[in-house]
């Protein structure tokens, strides 16, 4: 799609696909979900960037967005054993040029 770019952030990957399980039938490179472009690690060594309890990761974009789509996975969950739906399992920060912070 023209009216989206993917974003290289590679140089932030710090985890294999190997971390989202045997099954998961994920590959790096360029990549096309639900009809939006993403580009997905580099060299397939370190394709991820995989983060929990507190951990953060600043991602520059350098110019500017009118939206912002990331692709995302929950690797654990509780629903199996009853547990709620929607749950919050993450904050994204976009700190913009001007200087304002809003948290999503």
């Amino acid at each position: 799609m023209a009216d989206y770019e993917p974003v290289d952030i590679s140089g932030l990957n710090n985890a294999p696909l190997s971390v989202l399980g045997d099954d998961s039938m994920a590959r790096a490179g360029a990549q096309s979900f639900r009809g939006l472009p993403f580009l997905v690690g580099g060299d397939g060594s370190d394709a991820l960037i995989s983060l929990g309890g507190g951990d953060s990761v600043l991602i520059p974009l350098g110019s500017a967005a009118r939206r912002v789509i990331f692709a995302h996975r929950l690797m654990e969950t509780k629903l199996p054993q009853g547990g709620p739906l929607g749950v919050a399992v993450a904050d994204y920060i976009f700190h913009y040029a001007g200087g304002a912070v809003e948290r999503v």
